[in-house]
């Protein structure tokens, strides 16, 4: 099971969690002004969307309250898709489930009344009493996932490699290692890691044309170039295709620790809003 989630970790959840409910409080309010019925199911899907994401992550991060809450009104929502069009008693219930999601982000509890939502369908009442008050297990990914992610770890000499791996098996990352840049590639599109760190360097194909190469099926996993060649024209190149950070070697393990466990973070919460987001 995932370690518990550092300070900075559930900030930056906070911050992504309140830009989302912005979101699906503008496709409600859309709504209760009685936008035309064309434009329900893009708001609807994009509320539902929002629920469902904010749902996965608060149970990735051990927020229970929060989970239990999206969960709850998640399912309320969910048979309404078939109506077409919200009433405004309805608007305003979810409107009013929003507000009660940032009073728990705040850190209070609420009490909020799921019941106030008019029900017509028996099964959906049911539903909701069952989400309400069953126990919600932690998501898939929680419990099969170990340590603090998976890094590739590309360099062409050997006991670089070694002494990368060290350091970052220490801080609990997953690696794997390449000599091969051509060989790596293939390796995070065939499975995509949480953190990349690469030489600029090599042989055959060096760091910027990996980076080029991975961009091009892939835009979200961090990317941190280690090496002793870092100039001001490679470091632009590099920035501008969306590198996380860049170390001059020789490295101090500190440094690869911390700058590692960072991307790592921001890239598991980032996969969090973008599983429950499609």
């Amino acid at each position: 099971m995932n370690p518990p989630p550092n300070e900075n970790d559930l900030e930056e959840f906070k911050t992504e969690a309140l830009d989302l409910l912005e979101q699906a409080e503008n496709s409600l309010l859309a709504l209760d002004r009685n936008h035309p019925k064309s434009d329900f199911k893009r708001h609807y899907d994009a509320t539902f969307r929002v629920f469902h994401s904010l749902k996965g992550g608060a149970g990735m991060l051990g927020l229970s309250q929060l989970q239990k809450h999206m969960h709850a009104l998640e399912n309320l929502l969910s048979p309404l898709k078939l109506n077409r069009s919200f009433t405004k008693d309805e608007c305003h219930f979810f409107l009013r489930g929003i507000d009660a999601a940032r009073t728990i982000l705040d850190g209070q509890s609420v009490n909020f009344d799921y019941t106030l939502l008019p029900i017509k369908k028996e099964e959906h009442q049911n539903a909701v009493s069952e989400s309400i008050s069953k126990p919600l297990a932690p998501p898939k990914d929680q419990v099969q996932s170990k340590g603090k992610g998976r890094a590739i770890l590309i360099d062409d000499e050997p006991d670089i490699l070694e002494s990368l791996s060290s350091i970052l098996e220490s801080a609990e990352v997953e690696v794997e290692s390449y000599t091969d840049a051509r060989k790596a590639v293939e390796a995070i599109q065939a499975n995509p890691p949480d953190l990349i760190l690469t030489d600029l360097k090599m042989p055959i194909m060096g760091g910027l044309e990996l980076l080029a190469a991975v961009r091009k099926f892939n835009a979200d996993v961090p990317v941190i170039i280690i090496s002793g060649y870092i100039t001001t024209e490679a470091l632009m190149t590099a920035m501008n295709a969306g590198i996380y950070s860049a170390i001059e070697k020789p490295f101090k393990s500190n440094q690869v620790t911390h700058a590692s466990l960072s991307a790592i973070h921001q890239h598991v919460l980032r996969k969090l809003f973008k599983r429950g987001l499609h």
